[in-house]
C-alpha cells in the first residue's frame, strides 16, 4: 500500500494513541489519500466505498469512482493545503505483517450473499466500535474527551479533529461464514476495510448533519450517461 510509504514522509506526524495502542499519522497529504481511494473499492452495498452506480431513466451504469473518492477529490481541489489523519485500528486477531508499527487483525463475522458476494458483519456492516473515533481524537485533541456519548457520530467534530478528515484502516479476519467456509479468504494478510470520518462543527443526530449528501446536476448527469452508454456499446462491439 503506497499510502504507508507517504506516512513516513518528514512532514507527517506519527503518534500512538493511548487507547489500544492505535497508530495514528497526522498531516498526511491529500493527494496521497486521493491516489489510494482511486484504487480502493469495497462491495456494491457499501454506499461510500463501493462502486458508484449512476441511474438515469431507469438505467444504471457503473462509474469508475466512489463517493469517498469524489469527496477526497473535491477537498483536494477546493482546499489543496488541507491534510488528513490516518489511523490503523487494532483488533484481537493476529499481528499484521509488513508494517513497522503495532497493528492487529479485526475479527468479524461474514454473511454470504448472491453472486458469490459476502458481507462483513451481516446487515450491520460495522467494522469497529464507537470508540474508534476516540482513538484518533486522542492524538489530534490534547484535552480530555468525554467518553460517555451514546452515539459515535457525536465525536465527529472539528473540536476534536480540526478541519482534517480521517481514514481508519482495518485488517479483517473472517471469523465465521455461515456455512460457506470455502468461499472466505483463508490465507494472506486479511481483507482491508476503510472508514471515513468527516468532522463537522456541530452534530445534530436527529437531522444527520454528520452524513455527507451529494447533489448531481441532472443536465450533466444526462450527458455523462450518454457518453458512458456510447463507450459501453463500443466496448461491447470489440
Amino acid at each position: 500500500m503506497k499510502l504507508l510509504g507517504v506516512c513516513n514522509a518528514p512532514q507527517v506526524i506519527s503518534s500512538v494513541s493511548p487507547l489500544v495502542e492505535t497508530q495514528v499519522f497526522q498531516n498526511v497529504p491529500a493527494k496521497a489519500v486521493v491516489d489510494f481511494l482511486s484504487q480502493y473499492r469495497s462491495g456494491y452495498r457499501d454506499t461510500f466505498f463501493g462502486p458508484t452506480l449512476m441511474t438515469y431513466r431507469d438505467q444504471e451504469i457503473e462509474m469508475n469512482t466512489s463517493m469517498a473518492e469524489q469527496y477526497a477529490c473535491t477537498q483536494l481541489s477546493e482546499n489543496p493545503d488541507m491534510t488528513w489523519n490516518i489511523g490503523f485500528i487494532n483488533g484481537n486477531g493476529n499481528e499484521v505483517e509488513g508494517v513497522n508499527f503495532h497493528w492487529t487483525q479485526v475479527k468479524r463475522k461474514c454473511t454470504f450473499r448472491d453472486n458469490r458476494q459476502f458481507q462483513i458483519n451481516g446487515d450491520k456492516m460495522r467494522l469497529g466500535s464507537k470508540n474508534d473515533a476516540l482513538k484518533i481524537a486522542a492524538c489530534t485533541y490534547q484535552l480530555p474527551i468525554d467518553q460517555k456519548n451514546s452515539s459515535e457520530r457525536q465525536y465527529y467534530l472539528t473540536k476534536y479533529f480540526g478541519d482534517h478528515p480521517s481514514l481508519l484502516f482495518y485488517r479483517i479476519c473472517v471469523k465465521n461464514f455461515d456455512g460457506h467456509q470455502g468461499l472466505s479468504p483463508q490465507e494472506g494478510p486479511g481483507m482491508l476495510g476503510v472508514k471515513l470520518i468527516v468532522p463537522v462543527d456541530e452534530v445534530n443526530v436527529n437531522k444527520h448533519l454528520g452524513k455527507t449528501v451529494y447533489m448531481y446536476n441532472t443536465v450533466a448527469q444526462r450527458r455523462e450517461f450518454a457518453e458512458l452508454s456510447r463507450k459501453a456499446e463500443e466496448y461491447g462491439d470489440d
